[in-house]
């Protein structure tokens, strides 16, 4: 079963979750809009789109354990919006690693590793700026591939 929401708070969740966020984009002067995940451990990953630069982008840098590398989660990534649609569907699916972000139905994808202290298990969304018409957010639990 999915659960229906609108973006007026934080959406809690216990296993890995798909996500489904529609928005439109008409009549705003919102300079970002994203999508925040929270572990328990204080942990945070966001996921979202930059208006004024027409790109999504992830943001892993204070999302878990990173010092093993000075070269991992340091900065924002970034991938280009490819359509003017003033409607803006995204999918973003999380499990206990990574996080997955397909938007305008695929035609961009990003994808993220982490290695978060806690679980993940709040999300909420933001916009900078202005409102954006939040149209729904749907979730549904994601299933283990492997027979435990």
């Amino acid at each position: 079963s999915s659960l229906h929401k609108k973006a007026s708070g934080a959406i809690a969740f216990d296993t890995p979750q798909e996500f489904q966020i529609t928005l439109n984009l008409k009549k705003t002067r919102a300079t970002e809009w994203g999508i925040k995940l929270y572990s328990e451990r204080g942990d945070t990953l966001t996921v979202g789109y930059d208006v004024v630069g027409k790109r999504y982008f992830s943001d892993r840098t204070q999302a878990g354990d990173h010092a093993f590398s000075p070269a991992f989660a340091t900065k924002r990534h970034y991938a280009p919006r490819l359509t003017d649609d003033p409607t803006m569907e995204c999918r973003l699916f999380i499990d206990r690693s990574s996080v997955e972000w397909f938007a305008d139905d695929g035609l961009t994808a990003m994808t993220e590793l982490y290695f978060a202290r806690g679980v993940f298990n709040r999300i909420t969304v933001y916009m900078k700026g202005d409102v954006f018409d939040v149209e729904d957010v749907e979730s549904w639990p994601l299933n283990s591939v492997w027979k435990e």
